[in-house]
């Protein structure tokens, strides 16, 4: 007998009586199987004591309780004292001075006459909870000048301190020139410090007036067109048109290139030019008829320009 058949005829034997020995052997394929590992929610009991575990998560609760006290009691404590340091400027006279709170009023006619004197009232009013101090109000208005229509003049008054609530009027009585249906503008600036502070703050308020009438009026008439070297004779009327007389008036003519004064009725004061007709009342109408020459080529236009305005007290030859 073989050892195969040996071995078979064992095997059969032990089968039947029940005689099998386990084998210990392992092969080269087989793997210890490892406990799988538990995640933490799934402790086995037979690991964990209950009551150390909820010992633990009782301890955890009330440490995340006493945490979230000490965070609400913190902003409570800072929400105090941020409201505490507020009253605290606002009732000390440390509150920031804004400029929503300055009040710069200007109150004027809304209609007036060339030549009429206007009184202009700026109020200026203080509604912060900290006074206005070293105030200085600057009021600029129109000069109405012919030479410069845009020409501005300022008047600044030192104003003081101006308290919490208060309010301070300045008058500023003023003439205005210009023709008629002119838009007059005027602006006051007020310029303040607060207390121990050099940064200087300003408010500006703004008006406007409208001319109803010119100081005079001044037509000029004559012929369209003439030839070279010819003469072209002109008339001018000046009339008062103000509620006032009109003092030291002063007649301006402008003659462009290659004309010049030929001649006039009413002789010109100072360089061919310059007319002082002198006082004029209201109503009154003072003729002045004069002639110029003018040369250049056919179809050439030519502009002559007249100026009338008072007299500057400086300058006998300009309108002021």
């Amino acid at each position: 007998m073989n050892s195969n058949e040996s071995f078979l005829k064992k095997l059969e034997t032990d089968l039947e009586t029940g005689n099998i020995a386990p084998d210990d052997r392992r092969g080269i394929l087989h793997h210890e199987k490892m406990a799988p590992v538990p995640d933490d929610w799934e402790i086995p009991d037979e690991v964990v004591n209950h009551d150390d575990l909820y010992a633990s998560l009782e301890i955890k609760r009330i440490k995340q309780q006493s945490l979230f006290k000490k965070f609400f009691i913190g902003s409570c404590v800072f929400a105090l004292i941020s409201g505490g340091v507020f009253a605290y400027s606002l009732f000390t006279g440390k509150a920031r001075l804004t400029g929503e709170n300055v009040i710069v009023n200007i109150q004027a006619k809304t209609f007036a006459d060339s030549g009429e004197e206007v009184n202009v009232k700026v109020v200026v009013g203080n509604e912060n909870p900290v006074p206005m101090e070293f105030a200085t109000l600057t009021f600029t208005y129109p000069v109405g000048s012919t030479r410069d229509a845009g020409a501005l003049k300022e008047i600044s008054r030192d104003i003081g301190t101006i308290n919490p609530g208060e309010t301070k009027e300045e008058l500023f009585p003023i003439t205005l020139f210009g023709e008629q249906g002119t838009e007059k503008q005027f602006s006051a600036t007020v310029e303040y410090r607060l207390q121990d502070s050099n940064a200087v703050f300003q408010k500006i308020g703004a008006a406007k007036l409208l001319l109803r009438s010119s100081l005079a009026n001044l037509v000029v008439s004559g012929p369209d067109t003439i030839l070279s070297g010819q003469e072209l004779p002109l008339s001018l009327a000046v009339s008062g048109n103000a509620t006032q007389t009109v003092s030291n008036a002063l007649l301006v003519a402008d003659y462009p290139d290659g004309c010049s004064f030929a001649q006039s009725t009413v002789p010109p004061t100072l360089d061919k030019n310059i007319w002082y007709i002198g006082d004029i009342a209201p109503g009154v109408t003072k003729q002045i008829p004069i002639s110029i020459t003018c040369n250049g080529n056919t179809n050439e236009e030519k502009v002559v320009t007249f100026s009338l305005g008072s007299q500057d007290p400086s300058n006998e030859r300009l309108i002021q």
